[in-house]
């Protein structure tokens, strides 16, 4: 995550950078237990201004990118259940969690389709490790852009919801 004040200063650089309202400039955010500290947290450690500068360029680098590449799209959403890969470890075993994948669609006639992707699991499952790891969110990426799309992983809401270990 990151803090509401690095995000509202992005959203302002981006909105004033492109020409936008910045009420149209949408920030999304995930975790990683493998990545340095971005906000001020029990257990992440000190926060990394070296790492949000080059992680603040880089946002802003792709919504540069994004506005040069504006094409129209049709919207397609499906929800799946699928075979959980995470578990409440509050309760130690499937319940409560949330079983369903969300993926919305946004198809181009010219260029590869966009996936946006959201599952309600932690991305921890190797642990504690130094460096930095997209962990499962990054492996679904993989395996849609083989697929030919564009892809993006949220999780969604997964406060007490870790990957089971295989």
């Amino acid at each position: 995550g990151m803090e509401v004040s690095f995000c509202d200063a992005l959203r302002q650089a981006i909105a004033g950078e492109l020409g936008l309202d910045t009420a149209g400039v949408l920030i999304a955010c995930t975790h990683t237990h493998y990545a340095p500290a971005c906000q001020p947290l029990e257990g992440l450690g000190q926060i990394d201004d070296d790492y949000l500068a080059v992680l603040g360029e880089s946002i802003r680098q792709s919504a540069a990118i994004a506005m040069d590449d504006l094409r129209k799209a049709r919207l397609s959403f499906v929800r799946r259940t699928i075979e959980p890969i995470g578990y409440n470890r509050r309760t130690g075993n499937f319940d409560p969690i949330d079983p369903v994948l969300n993926v919305a669609l946004l198809s181009r006639r010219a260029g590869r389709s966009i996936c946006l992707a959201s599952y309600a699991c932690h991305a921890a499952t190797r642990g504690i490790v130094p460096g930095v790891s997209a962990d499962w969110p990054g492996a679904l990426c993989r395996v849609l852009e083989r697929k030919g799309l564009r892809a993006i992983v949220f999780q969604g809401f997964c406060g007490d919801i870790n990957p089971i270990s295989l």
